[in-house]
Parts: structure tokens; C-alpha cells; sequence
């Protein structure tokens, strides 16, 4: 921080004290000093300004500076005046725009993406486009952030949305992840083809329980595009299996998004890559994704192709 006396002394030396006495002149006249002065009930505000001059035309010289949008030493800081001991001592406040700001930045890192689109991050209910195939799903999602903030104690059941390429299921899910990470609530959005193949590569790697871990114990997490993955049955019973037997018996809400219907998730899921078909398998699964989620249809146009 600037030494203000230092500067005061340099530009208003001794010898030079019509300037001394103008920069008074100016700290005297400002209002919000003068308010200040009069809450601190001050007997002499002449001798308490030129005794407590350095502070003061701090004060002045970088409110002064914002006012003119000039850059200070302390950016997104405003200052503020307040009496120790009898002698002025000048604070520095965030702006609201900081505090904004610094309120987003927390909010994004309540946010956790895997493999989506950059752009989902800053998806908003605002600016999802209300159409008649998807107005169900976008008041579906509203309600389920005001009743989890309203009682997250309880279980919350979440949504599995099926429907074509482009209508918009991913953004709805970012939009409303965004929206509880404004509310200080963590949300995890992982693109399940992708995720699988991250898990069959960190098998290798010896870390593939820590990542599974990671997943299931998400306090809201959101599965996109499940089915479009290539099925195993290491996949089926060892990855989603666990995290989604985790979340059911922890009650944690889960939701999905598919271009598959439950039902057509489930003949998915009891084939695998090895040829053999496992459908008590396959309807174990599902009885968890049922648990865990309502499944809503979503329709409309393909947007990715506007």
C-alpha cells in the first residue's frame, strides 16, 4: 500500500502550503467525509482533518480515481472510513461487482463437468427455449432445485430424460446444475460413454476405485447419454452398478439423460461386449435408475442444427 503521508509530503511540501491548505480545503468539502465527521462527533473538524490528513486524502485520492474509473491499488475494493483510537484508519470493501464476480467463480467450482461441452457451464434456465415438447421437463427441473433447497434432507427422486439428438436434455441438466451450484450445492455432470472410457483406462493406471468413488459419492450427479456407451459387463456390474447401488441406498439424486427409453436402456444394458445376454442383469440396473429417477419425455426441434 502507498505511503499517503509520503505522498501528501511530496506533493504538498511545507514550503508550498497554498497547496497544502487547498488539498484541506478539498477533504473539508467532501460530503461523505464531512458525514463522517459528524457521526464520529468530532469537537474540532479542522484540527481533525489536518491531523488525520494522510488518511483521509487516502481516502479521497482513491475514491476519487473510481469515480473517474482510473485503476487503484486495490482493484474491486472501494474505500471506507472508520475511528481507532481516535485516530482515522481507512478499509477497503469489495464492490458488489466483485463480490458477483468472486460469487460466479465459487459457483463454477461447485460445478463439476467431465467431457461436455464447454459452453454447458454457463447454460441458464433464462435462456433454455420453451417449446411445448419441452416445457414439462424445464418446470420439472425447477421444481426439483426449490424442493432439494427447501428440504435436502430428504430424498429428492430425480429425472431421467429420454428424446432425440439436439432438443436440449444436456442444457436443461447444465442449466439446472448451475443453478444449485449458485446455491452452494455441488453437482457433477459426466458424459457416461465418456467416463466409461476413462474407467477402462484408469484400470491400468490403478486408480480406477478412486475415480468410481469420486463419481458415486457426488452429492448431485447427472449422467448424460447413458446407452450410447459401448456396453460390457464389467461396465454394467462393477462401475454403473456400484455408483448407482451406492445412491440408491444413500438416497442421493441422480438423473440421466438418453436418446434410449428406460426400456430400451435395459435391452442395452443386457447385452455386452462378450455376446452374452444378461437380462436379470440388465433389470437389476434399471430397477435403480427407476428408483432413482422419473422418466420424462422431451421433444422439439433439433437446436444443435440452428
Amino acid at each position: 500500500m502507498e505511503n499517503m503521508g509520503r505522498i501528501l509530503r511530496s506533493k504538498f511540501p511545507r514550503e508550498n502550503l497554498h497547496e497544502y491548505q487547498e488539498i484541506l480545503r478539498q477533504l473539508a468539502q467532501d460530503k461523505e467525509i464531512q458525514q463522517f465527521i459528524m457521526q464520529s462527533e468530532v469537537p474540532d473538524a479542522q484540527a481533525f482533518i489536518a491531523t488525520n490528513a494522510s488518511k483521509l486524502y487516502e481516502y479521497y485520492d482513491v475514491k476519487q480515481k473510481i469515480a473517474a474509473g482510473q485503476k487503484t491499488f486495490m482493484p474491486g475494493y472501494t474505500p471506507a472510513l472508520s475511528l481507532v483510537r481516535g485516530k482515522v484508519e481507512v478499509t477497503y470493501i469489495p464492490t458488489a461487482e466483485l463480490v458477483r464476480k468472486q460469487q460466479a467463480q465459487a459457483a463454477q467450482k461447485r460445478f463439476t463437468t467431465i467431457n461436455v461441452p464447454k459452453s454447458m457451464r454457463n447454460a441458464n434456465f433464462r435462456n433454455y427455449q420453451r417449446e411445448e415438447g419441452r416445457d414439462a421437463a424445464l418446470l420439472a427441473a425447477v421444481n426439483f432445485v426449490k424442493e432439494y433447497v427447501s428440504n435436502p434432507g430428504e430424498f429428492h427422486q430425480g429425472l431421467y430424460l429420454t428424446g432425440p439428438f439436439g432438443v436440449g436434455k444436456t442444457y436443461l441438466m447444465a442449466a439446472m446444475a448451475h443453478e444449485l451450484a449458485r446455491k452452494d450445492i455441488a453437482c457433477t455432470l459426466a458424459h457416461f460413454p465418456s467416463l466409461a472410457v476413462r474407467f477402462k483406462d484408469s484400470i491400468s493406471e490403478n486408480v480406477v476405485l478412486k475415480e468410481i468413488n469420486g463419481i458415486k459419492q457426488a452429492p448431485i450427479l447427472i449422467l448424460d447419454d447413458i446407452g450410447a456407451e459401448t456396453m460390457s459387463g464389467w461396465l454394467r456390474d462393477d462401475v454403473l452398478g456400484v455408483i448407482l447401488e451406492y445412491r440408491m441406498q444413500e438416497e442421493l439424486p441422480t438423473f440421466f439423460t438418453s436418446n434410449k427409453t428406460q426400456a430400451e436402456l435395459e435391452e442395452h444394458l443386457a447385452y455386452s461386449t462378450n455376446s452374452v445376454v444378461e437380462p436379470l442383469k440388465a433389470k437389476r440396473i434399471m430397477e435403480r435408475v427407476r428408483y432413482l429417477s422419473k422418466e420424462m419425455a422431451v421433444s422439439g426441434k433439433n437446436w444443435r442444427r440452428n
